[in-house]
């Protein structure tokens, strides 16, 4: 396998993961608001997939800072 299919598998991970997190169910951690609106420090420290398994530390760490910024504003 190429170095670039394993970005693509990779990328394609966190895309499903994203999709299949219970966003009920996230934990954040670090969200500090003197870091607003960046919140560069804020990371998901725990969550579940819908179907009620719990994402392992690697697997959260690998959502995206996209997701990170959108549990944030939900949370505001």
């Amino acid at each position: 396998m190429t170095r670039s299919e394993k970005c693509s598998m990779i990328t394609l991970e966190k895309m499903l993961a994203k999709m299949r997190v219970d966003r009920t169910t996230v934990v954040l951690a670090d969200v500090r608001h003197d870091d607003y609106p960046d919140y560069s420090d804020a990371w998901v420290e725990s969550a579940h997939y819908t179907d009620g398994t719990p994402l392992s530390e690697d697997q959260c760490f690998a959502l995206s800072h996209e997701f990170v910024l959108e549990c944030v504003g939900e949370l505001l």
